[in-house]
């Protein structure tokens, strides 16, 4: 017998944060607005249980309380007056299906939503991701060591290859979905082409293929080897944390965005990137070039989002946020002094001890600061980023 269909107008949207999410695998997310005060939402609720003990393990669910103050941005980026309310999207953030109500037709749509995200994984062929070295990389060694991830695969994977010149370089049969692997020796001065093959078990492939080159030391046409900000660019450079752009430039004087800082952290401090099934950031998914480095320095704790479940990628990084993390990575307690080291950076500065604590350490600011002033709420610039970076690993 059909159900009820029951469409509740909202009244209001405005009471605490509550989002749980259960699952999280990398098909799609399903969005599930309710609010505790909704009949039809407690109907909603033991289909969408069912559906997530059935599927939790292949999609992601988000349970959104439309009464939360912190849910606010998701409530509004989908328009969301009337409850309940489901959507569902792939991994692009696309939406598959959007029903509103309760009704067995509604739970219908939603179960097949999903259904047919998971068969398009199964049968399609693994996605290849090459993680580090980035295309265009520039070695100063005859080696590189790649480093990567495969997704999407419809069943284990079974073979990896890696490929050199067309001449093979490395095979291994696993289950595993990640690899390491040294390549070379690389031609010099004539771009590489590395090309990683997985095959999974239904015998699909996924290809991906960069290119690199063995060189000498880089010469950026925008910054001269007589700057000050040259020798920790060389150094960052030569270690593959940091590289130029395909037109020679380095474009010293722009500011630093929070995926480039989060890429440079985890790269400066040793930690490989990471490639997580379930995307911790709505604006931040699996397809995005930053993607495992966000992730890992969100796992590190070296980077946070904001609220509504978001990372603001193209975010420009300021210099109390990265003197911040640099302060705390060098595990350097806030300091207090009575008088403010500079004019623009008062005591009740939300970034004040952290840099103040920089400063009493010997920690050099000297290309960040003019004088008594150290330009708190100004974005950084990717020469000063590096120059604080080089410190803190040297």
């Amino acid at each position: 017998m059909r159900r009820l269909f029951v469409l509740l107008l909202l009244i209001t949207i405005s009471l605490p944060y509550g989002l749980s999410v259960e699952g999280g695998q990398t098909v799609g997310t399903v969005l599930d607005f309710w609010a505790e005060w909704c009949g039809p939402c407690q109907l909603m609720d033991a289909d969408m249980a069912r559906l997530r003990s059935s599927y939790g393990g292949q999609i992601k669910f988000m349970k959104i309380d439309i009464d939360q103050p912190q849910n606010r941005p998701l409530v509004e980026q989908y328009n969301v007056n009337a409850i309940p309310r489901v959507i569902v999207l792939d991994n692009k953030g696309n939406v598959v299906s959007d029903v509103t109500g309760y009704s067995e037709d509604n739970v219908k749509a939603i179960e097949e939503a999903i259904q047919m995200l998971i068969s398009q994984v199964q049968n399609h062929p693994p996605s290849v991701f090459i993680l580090f070295p980035d295309n265009e990389y520039k070695s100063f060694t005859d080696h590189v060591t790649i480093q990567g991830k495969v997704i999407d695969a419809g069943n284990d994977v079974i073979e990896i290859l890696v490929i050199l010149n067309s001449k093979k370089q490395w095979e291994v049969s696993a289950e595993s979905k990640e690899f390491e692997i040294e390549v070379g020796p690389l031609l010099e001065n004539k771009p590489n082409i590395i090309e990683v093959i997985a095959i999974d078990g239904n015998g699909d492939e996924g290809r991906s293929q960069i290119r690199v080159y063995f060189q000498e030391p880089p010469h950026f046409s925008d910054i001269s080897s007589n700057s000050w900000a040259w020798p920790a660019l060389f150094y960052l450079f030569e270690k593959g944390i940091i590289q130029g752009y395909p037109d020679g430039t380095f474009r010293p004087d722009n500011s630093l965005t929070r995926e480039e800082f989060s890429k440079i952290l985890v790269l400066s401090l040793g930690y490989g990137p990471i490639f997580p099934e379930a995307p911790s950031f709505l604006d931040v998914q699996p397809t995005r070039w930053s993607y495992p480095f966000v992730e890992k320095a969100k796992e590190r704790g070296l980077m946070v989002g904001f609220p509504g479940g978001y990372f603001k990628p193209e975010a420009s990084v300021t210099t109390a946020q990265a003197l911040t993390v640099i302060s705390r990575q060098l595990g350097l307690n806030p300091y207090a002094p009575d008088t403010p080291t500079f004019l623009d950076l008062p005591s009740n500065h939300w970034a004040y001890g952290y840099i103040e604590a920089l400063v009493m350490n010997g920690f050099s600011l000297e290309h960040i600061r003019s004088e008594n002033h150290v330009f708190p709420d100004e974005y950084i610039t990717r020469a000063q980023a590096c120059y604080l970076i080089y410190q803190m690993i040297k």
